[in-house]
């Protein structure tokens, strides 16, 4: 069963446009598992508080894989300074980012 969270992180299309509305806003917090710009979106969207890791995020505790995207996200978010505000502007690059770097390694899959 599809439930509303998860249609929200199908892609990181919703994300990323909520990113963009906030370009010049602090979004989120490295380090900061209830405060990283994900967190902090998935808070927006639904009025409730999630708690975001490398991996996983849920309401009571982290018990749901997050998708790819949303897991190399927060993986590059937190190769930054801890305690480090992100304003919108800045996590879009960090998606850019994953968004190259899937495209070069589907690039090199293809040429090997």
């Amino acid at each position: 069963m599809i439930t509303p969270i998860d249609e929200l992180l199908t892609d990181d299309s919703q994300f990323r446009q909520w990113l963009m509305s906030n370009r010049a806003e602090i979004v989120g917090y490295v380090d900061e598992g209830e405060g990283c710009p994900l967190a902090n979106w998935l808070f927006e969207c639904t009025d409730q508080t999630y708690h975001v890791t490398r991996i996983y995020y849920g309401m009571t505790g982290c018990n749901t894989v997050l998708p790819s995207w949303a897991r190399d996200f927060v993986h590059l978010l937190e190769m930054l300074p801890a305690q480090t505000a992100i304003n919108g502007r800045d996590a879009l690059e960090l998606l850019d980012g994953i968004l190259a770097l899937e495209l070069l390694d589907g690039i090199l899959a293809y040429a090997y």
